[in-house]
């Protein structure tokens, strides 16, 4: 599993490392300060991957949802369907 991290090129998302240091050196930066992210888990949303937004578990998705797909085939929890993650406190600066 990656690890995701959240910068100051974009606060509201979390992206791999290696997004983060390929955006850092298109923008011209000599250094990037990142923070470790953490994956949330039982608090009733969850972030669906197909329309890149959050949503409420038991919400619009299934049935209601036109790109609904059941992972196992059936029924249940959609294939689009990611963790959300939050920011730590754990930081670190990237030389470029």
């Amino acid at each position: 599993m990656s690890k995701f991290y959240f910068s100051k090129l974009d606060d509201e998302r979390c992206y791999t490392l290696r997004d983060i240091i390929e955006d850092a050196n298109n923008q011209g930066l000599d250094e990037i300060e990142v923070t470790e992210a953490e994956r949330v888990t039982g608090r009733g949303f969850f972030y669906c991957r197909k329309f890149k937004e959050v949503g409420d578990v038991g919400g619009i998705c299934g049935k209601q949802c036109s790109e609904y797909s059941p992972r196992n085939g059936k029924n249940g929890r959609c294939r689009h369907s990611g963790y959300c993650y939050e920011p730590t406190d754990k930081t670190k600066i990237i030389k470029l």
